[in-house]
């Protein structure tokens, strides 16, 4: 499956959104609405870790969904990290940060698992995103 969200722990800290190239919006969507679902059960602030190394790549309407983003944007979210950004991602990014800056808070990119995990393992609350 092209893009798969579930809890990385037991504890539901920690979302992860599994992406896979190549994968569409409509599968996009099921995700945040799958994401929504899993957050729902939890009150407590959380991580989110975007696993980008088999994703690179973007539908050519992944714009398109920023509305979608901004509306089911949870708010109570210590960290976004990014795992595996190739250029084109680091260009979204920004470009997303442009038209939307609120979607672009909180935001950590690292090369590899075991960095996401460090950070993870490291991260306090009052610290600002490296």
């Amino acid at each position: 499956m092209p893009l798969t969200v579930y809890w990385l722990n037991h504890r539901q800290s920690v979302l992860v959104y599994e992406i896979v190239a190549p994968w569409t919006m409509g599968e996009f969507y099921n995700a945040l609405i799958r994401a929504s679902e899993l957050q729902a059960s939890v009150d407590a602030p959380i991580f989110i870790l975007y696993d980008f190394r088999q994703g690179e790549r973007f539908p050519r309407d992944f714009l398109s969904g920023i509305n979608e983003m901004m509306r089911r944007r949870r708010e109570s979210v210590y960290l976004r990290i990014v795992v595996g950004a190739n250029v084109l991602l680091h260009v979204m990014y920004r470009l997303v940060r442009t038209i939307s800056p609120q979607l672009g808070e909180k935001f950590v990119f690292v090369d590899t698992m075991h960095e996401a995990l460090v950070l993870l393992d490291t991260y306090t609350p009052n610290t600002p995103p490296a």
